[in-house]
């Protein structure tokens, strides 16, 4: 994944794009990634891509950000058959899921846990204790 295309950020939610990333062996289709901050952490909440993903559709080239919602360009996209331009471009929005794990669950960062602590990659209340 190369981070290349654009960035949005509306207080702890950014959209980071890469319109070049491929998809379901799709090359160049492109992918845009939410991010949410928790305290002075980034985490990866999702990863977004067009619902019909095709080489070249350059996905993720513009994005935008208010609250939890978000709108990601991709200026290839051909539009709708049989009357669509091949170049047509599409956008498409997407609600950024900010559904936080209770403890005891697994996790990659702490941004990811009600508690805001990940400690050897599960929730936890306190350092050394998952209470489940």
């Amino acid at each position: 994944m190369l981070f290349r295309s654009s960035v949005a950020l509306d207080g702890d939610t950014a959209i980071v794009a890469s319109s070049q990333d491929a998809v379901n062996g799709a090359a160049t289709a492109g992918a845009a990634y939410a991010m949410v901050r928790t305290g002075t952490t980034w985490c990866l909440q999702t990863r977004f891509f067009a619902r019909d993903p095709a080489p070249a559709d350059r996905f993720g080239w513009s994005v935008a950000v208010s609250g939890m919602r978000a709108i990601v360009g991709a200026p290839r996209k051909a539009g709708p058959v049989p009357f669509g331009n091949p170049n047509e471009g599409q956008a498409y929005t997407y609600e950024v899921d900010r559904n936080l794990l209770a403890n005891g669950e697994l996790c990659t960062c702490a941004g990811e846990c009600a508690s805001g602590l990940c400690v050897d990659s599960v929730c936890c209340n306190e350092i050394g204790r998952a209470h489940v």
